[in-house]
């Protein structure tokens, strides 16, 4: 009997082990494709527009929402997030970006970033001759 019930405990662990995996990838997949057209957009659009493309920010959403299009992009960062995010912070993300903070945020990252961008890139300018200057010094030893 106490066989036959451990074998059943076991039977059991390894038919759920998996199941729970893939609740966790699917979890995964919802969060990355809520993110990424998004965050696709807001690195794409500015790149573009400063080379004379300028398509709305909206398609570079849509382009990026395509299953086809992401579907290597996938490949690569869903195991990134399984290995970096245990499932209960997966849940909590989607919880988060289905707020209307979560949501605001999605909207308005980018755009905020694409105003601010002119003024970090001066800011950029300003502070590498000091941050040069501090890597020189030779602060961190030698190999710098």
């Amino acid at each position: 009997m106490r066989k036959l019930l451990l074998c059943l405990v076991l039977l059991f662990i390894v038919f759920l082990t998996p199941c729970f995996a893939q609740s966790k990838q699917q979890d995964i997949r919802r969060l990355v494709e809520i993110v990424t057209p998004n965050t696709m957009a807001d690195t794409m659009h500015p790149m573009l527009q400063q080379i004379g493309i300028n398509a709305p920010r909206s398609f570079y959403v849509t382009f990026f929402s395509n299953d086809i299009i992401m579907e290597d992009y996938y490949s690569i960062v869903i195991p990134l997030y399984d290995r970096y995010f245990s499932h209960n912070d997966i849940i909590e993300m989607l919880r988060f970006y289905q707020t209307p903070t979560g949501v605001k945020i999605l909207e308005t990252m980018g755009p905020m970033m694409l105003e601010a961008m002119p003024q970090m890139m001066e800011w950029s300018e300003r502070i590498t001759p000091l941050l040069m200057n501090e890597l020189t010094r030779g602060v961190f030893g030698p190999g710098l």
